[in-house]
C-alpha cells in the first residue's frame, strides 16, 4: 500500500513538473509570436515557385542526405523602395543566406541584379525588375527556373528599414579605402534626407564604424569598381550586421528586436525555427567562424554584355 501511495506522489511530481515545462514553454513561444507579431508576414503560392523538387538528386555526387536536410536557405531581399509602399520598387539586393547546420557553417550567395532573365508575360529584362512586376513570389520563381534552385522562404527589407536597422545595433565595422571613404561621403545627402538624422560625414578610412546611412550608401557603390564589387559590398554588409548582433547579449537583442522586426516583411515560420534556436547559441562561434560570401553565377560565367541599351550580368551557365 506505502509503494503505490509512494508511485502515485512520483507520478503527481512528475506531472507538475510537466506542466511548469509546457507552461514556460508556452510563455515563451506566447513572448516571442508577440515580438515577431510586429513583422509583416506575406505568404506565398509555392505552386508557383518553380521549385526544383529533383536538386538532391542534382548535387547527390557532393552532399550527403543528412547534411542536405541541415541546410537552411533564405532568400534575402533589399528593395531600393524609401518608405516600403512606392509602387516602382526593385530588388536592389538579391542574397541567399544559406546555414549549414550540419558543418556550422553561413554562406552569403549573391545573385547579381542586373541578371538577364525572361520575365513571364512581359519581356526580357534584368532579374531586379522582376520585383515591381510581382514582388517575392515572382523574384522567387525566376531565381528557382534560371539556377534550378529550390528556394521557398524570405525575407525583404527597404532602404529606410536598413538604416534604421543598423543604427539600432549602434553601426557596424568594416574596412574602408580612401576612394570609399569620398564615395560615401558625397551621396550621405539623400541618405540623410531618407532617415531625417544629423548629417555626419565619414572622418577616417580603414576599420571604421559605420552608421546606417553610410552603410548604405557604401552598400550601392558601383563607382568604385562594378555591379559585381557591389554585390560583393552587399555582401560583406550582411555579414557584418550579422557579427555585430551575434556580439550583442541576449537582453540587448530583445530589447532593439522591436525596432528591427517592424521594418521587416516575410514568410518564415519562427516557430519552425525555435527548436533550432540552442543549437545555434551553443556553436554561434562556430557558424561566425565559418562565414564565406560568393557569387552565383561566379566571374568565370559571367560577363556584362549590352542588351537594349542596358547592361546585363550574363549568366552562360544555367546551372551554377
Amino acid at each position: 500500500m506505502k509503494i503505490k501511495k509512494k508511485s502515485k506522489k512520483i507520478w503527481i511530481a512528475l506531472l507538475i513538473i510537466l506542466l511548469t515545462i509546457i507552461t514556460v514553454f508556452g510563455v515563451f513561444v506566447g513572448l516571442i509570436m508577440k515580438k515577431f507579431g510586429k513583422v509583416t508576414f506575406f505568404d506565398l503560392d509555392k505552386t508557383k515557385l518553380d521549385i526544383n523538387e529533383n536538386l538532391y538528386n542534382d548535387i547527390s555526387d557532393k552532399v550527403s542526405k543528412n547534411e542536405y536536410d541541415s541546410i537552411i536557405n533564405i532568400l534575402l531581399i533589399g528593395t531600393d523602395s524609401e518608405n516600403g509602399y512606392d509602387k516602382e520598387q526593385h530588388s536592389d539586393v538579391i542574397m541567399i543566406l544559406s546555414v549549414n547546420q550540419s558543418k556550422k557553417t553561413i554562406k552569403l550567395i549573391s545573385i547579381p541584379r542586373d541578371t538577364a532573365v525572361d520575365i513571364p508575360d512581359y519581356k526580357r529584362f534584368k532579374l531586379n525588375k522582376s520585383y515591381s512586376f510581382g514582388q517575392e513570389q515572382l523574384l522567387i520563381q525566376l531565381i528557382n527556373s534560371n539556377f534550378d534552385l529550390n528556394l521557398e522562404e524570405y525575407v525583404t527589407i527597404d532602404f529606410s528599414g536598413m538604416i534604421d536597422v543598423i543604427n539600432r545595433l549602434g553601426g557596424i565595422e568594416m574596412d574602408i579605402t580612401y576612394e570609399e571613404m569620398n564615395y560615401i561621403n558625397k551621396g550621405l545627402v539623400k541618405m540623410y534626407n531618407l532617415s531625417g538624422n544629423d548629417y555626419e560625414k565619414l572622418k577616417t578610412h580603414g576599420k571604421v564604424t559605420l552608421n546606417g546611412e553610410q552603410a548604405m550608401v557604401h552598400a550601392r557603390n558601383r563607382t568604385v569598381g562594378n555591379d559585381f564589387t557591389r554585390a560583393e559590398r552587399h555582401r560583406d554588409v550582411i555579414s557584418a550586421v550579422i557579427n555585430k548582433i551575434a556580439s550583442m547579449s541576449a537582453e540587448e537583442i530583445w530589447n532593439i528586436s522591436d525596432y528591427i522586426l517592424d521594418d521587416v516583411k516575410t514568410n518564415v515560420n519562427i516557430v519552425n525555427y525555435l527548436n533550432k534556436v540552442p543549437s545555434f547559441l551553443i556553436h554561434k562561434n562556430e557558424y561566425l567562424f565559418n562565414i564565406t560570401s560568393v557569387m552565383i553565377p561566379s566571374l568565370e560565367y559571367s560577363k556584362g554584355l549590352m542588351e537594349d541599351r542596358s547592361i546585363f550580368s550574363r549568366n552562360r551557365c544555367r546551372k551554377s
